[in-house]
């Protein structure tokens, strides 16, 4: 799966550092795909940990994250909440799995899929 495939056209892509969508070259991306579902992909390069965070507001606190984090030779993804006036989160243990990657893990990637009904 190419991450950049069809930025700007059926997906909406934020990449970092600035300009390099275009090059695809970003050490940082996440994109989302909007419908009946959302379909969130991240990835980050030489990174132990991607998270996207989903707000009713523009202030971080009582949010939604999925989270993706390397874990020795393994790739967990989670589910939290932020909480308020701190710089912290709180997981949600009922949603969580692990995923098995290579022990020469360079970059952390997920896709996660909400329900917009």
């Amino acid at each position: 799966m190419n991450l950049y495939e069809r930025c700007d056209t059926n997906k909406d892509c934020v990449g970092f550092p600035e300009g390099c969508l275009q090059q695809k070259n970003c050490k940082t991306v996440v994109t989302v795909i909007s419908g009946n579902e959302l379909a969130f992909e991240m990835m980050s390069l030489d990174s132990k940990y991607v998270a996207i965070g989903i707000s009713e507001d523009r202030r971080m606190g009582r949010d939604y994250v999925a989270e993706c984090v390397v874990e020795g030779d393994n790739v967990k993804s989670y589910e939290s909440w932020n909480v308020p006036s701190r710089k912290e989160n709180v997981r949600i243990p009922v949603s969580t799995s692990s995923h098995s990657q290579s022990p020469f893990l360079q970059h952390v990637y997920i896709i996660i899929i909400f329900s917009v009904n």
